[in-house]
């Protein structure tokens, strides 16, 4: 994530410098708000208006805490927020069948989780939930299931974690063009939970 922030806003330490070390100095201007958070299509008097709802001041504890180990992070690890601590607040317990515990939206024209940090959660929660016993032994985790570019959709189904990939989309799939899409994306996941 800050290897790909880093790609998209390659002024940030030196502005963040001129800024005295300001906590909203990446987000400063309507262009890095749209760059970091919106897709393309979306309206800049819309962004405007975002930026009128953010906080003058945010702790930066949250992206530096993601960094985690140092040693994790060179090898694209977090060791923040392992998929195993987190199952275990999600209930598990129904057939492998019958639902699909995890989902990952994704807007494609988000720049800080890009497809392939997308890739390595999704595959980090597969292993974590294959390790779990709370299911049937006999039931496939391999099993795939795509539903391809539905609505600016695509959707993989696989080892019980659902990817959603949100064509024109950004980081903030809420609050961008495709909300409707990307509601109606949630909407699904959840009747099947």
């Amino acid at each position: 994530m800050h290897w790909n922030w880093l790609k998209h806003d390659p002024w940030f330490p030196l502005r963040s410098l001129v800024h005295t070390g300001h906590p909203t100095s990446p987000l400063s201007t309507p262009e890095l708000v749209q760059g970091a958070f919106f897709s393309t299509k979306y309206e800049s008097s819309s962004i405007v208006e975002f930026m009128r709802w953010m906080p003058c001041y945010e702790s930066m504890m949250w992206p530096i805490a993601m960094f985690g180990s140092f040693a994790n992070w060179l090898r694209g690890e977090n060791s923040w927020l392992e998929a195993p601590v987190i199952l275990q607040s999600v209930e598990c317990s129904r057939s492998v069948d019958d639902r699909d515990p995890v989902c990952i939206i994704l807007g494609l024209e988000d720049i800080m989780f890009d497809q392939g940090v997308t890739t390595r959660i999704a595959r980090d929660y597969r292993e974590a939930l294959a390790e779990l016993d709370r299911f049937s032994k006999n039931a496939s985790i391999n099993s795939v299931h795509v539903d391809t570019d539905f609505d600016g959709i695509s959707t993989e189904s696989r080892g019980r974690v659902r990817v959603v990939l949100l064509m024109g989309s950004g980081h903030h799939v809420q609050n961008d063009v495709q909300t409707e899409v990307a509601a109606g994306a949630l909407l699904t996941w959840v009747n099947q939970v």
